[in-house]
């Protein structure tokens, strides 16, 4: 069998796992040996790491979202949902690319509300992968936007207050 009688999806899978060399593309016969040990490479190893960012374009179209950086994309995880979804986040930074998760919830009456959240997990340099998730690097993201119809201009005036 030629790795290449198999679709983009499966050859892109194989490849994630380490079933399939990400450089020449030939089946590894001795993964069988060892399955758990090319497995667990998927995001250290960058071939692999590219083939399941390439394998989850395809099965998870990212979804266009006001306010996410031009580099970032946020594939839903759920079906279809009219209220919002959660969301596995990718940002690519040349060889970094950075692994997170996110959620996006919708009020369904007037006024119109929504609330965001985004974590960054883990950021893979292609090498290694280390936990970002709290730190600097990857902190937690809240928004809340609640549009409330208003119309005009709104005014605000400085405030000094003495404190004694």
């Amino acid at each position: 069998m030629n790795a290449t009688d198999l679709s983009t999806e499966l050859q892109d899978l194989a490849k994630a796992l380490g079933l399939i060399d990400p450089q020449n593309g030939q089946f590894d016969w001795n993964w069988f040996a060892d399955p758990l040990s090319s497995i667990k490479k998927v995001f250290s190893n960058q071939g692999q790491r590219d083939a399941f960012n390439e394998l989850f374009e395809c099965t998870h179209r990212p979804t266009s979202i006001d306010g996410i950086p031009s580099d970032e994309s946020w594939h839903p995880l759920l079906a279809n949902q009219p209220r919002g979804n959660v969301y596995l986040t990718i940002r690519e930074d040349g060889a970094n690319v950075t692994f997170g998760v996110a959620g996006e919830f919708h009020s369904a009456t007037s006024p119109d509300a929504s609330l965001r959240a985004h974590l960054p997990l883990f950021l893979s340099d292609g090498t290694n992968v280390s936990a970002v998730a709290g730190a600097a690097n990857g902190p937690l993201q809240v928004g809340l936007r609640v549009d409330l119809n208003l119309s005009g201009a709104i005014q605000l005036q400085p405030s000094m207050s003495n404190s004694s």
